[in-house]
């Protein structure tokens, strides 16, 4: 049972963003106090891992969702990660608390421009070759593989192929909470799109900047 704390409510749930918020305050996780926790970050995340998507076969499944065990021995990294990869989200520590934003696009909050540079703007156009992919494989488990590790189908993408001079490079994840090979894929697809957006921009801002914080647009 999970404390939402959107209904203010604990119940069942296999909600990603609800079951990290129970790990990081719980004994057998980091036992953070509740005022550590940003819960209008969870609540946003847990509102877009319960919607619904459609699938290219026909019906609908929830967006993610998080079912599985681990033992307490595991470090409290593994388990985060775990965790928030099972909802292609990020966690971050931030003004004495713990945030969270799940895989999905959010409005853009804030427009910066020359008013608000302190500094020159320095950008990167391109990710080191080591560190790109352009397919990603991974194991999953559920129902349909008789709840063992296995094989979801590779998702690639001919043109990021192309740009690699046709030359396979291909990540491999391992999702130990997700139970479907229709969500194992999404999450592979976000991981793979995200690897490609490669051109970064940093510099100094004016203290307005300070309205943004991690993930924001």
């Amino acid at each position: 049972k999970l404390y939402n704390p959107t209904t203010q409510a604990t119940t069942f749930s296999s909600n990603p963003a609800l079951a990290l918020r129970d790990y990081l305050t719980s004994d057998y996780g980091l036992n953070a106090d509740a005022d550590e926790i940003d819960d209008v970050s969870f609540a946003a995340a847990a509102a877009i891992c319960d919607e619904t998507v459609s699938l290219v076969a026909g019906g609908t499944e929830t967006r993610y969702t998080v079912n599985g065990s681990f033992i307490t021995d595991v470090t409290p990294q593994t388990v985060i990660d775990n965790l928030t990869r099972a909802m292609a989200g990020s966690m971050w520590y931030a003004q004495g608390k713990f945030r969270v934003k799940a895989g999905a696009y959010t409005s853009p909050v804030l427009a910066l421009d020359e008013d608000d540079n302190r500094s020159n703007i320095q950008i990167k156009t391109r990710n080191s070759r080591r560190d790109g992919f352009n397919a990603v494989t991974g194991k999953y488990s559920g129902a349909e593989t008789e709840w063992q590790m296995t094989d979801f189908r590779k998702v690639t993408s001919t043109t990021f192929l192309q740009v690699d001079n046709n030359q396979e490079l291909v990540a491999d994840i391992t999702l130990p909470f997700t139970t479907t090979t229709t969500m194992a894929q999404r999450l592979a697809k976000i991981m793979l799109y995200r690897n490609r957006e490669q051109i970064s921009l940093s510099g100094n801002f004016g203290i307005r900047a300070f309205k943004l914080q991690v993930g924001d647009i």
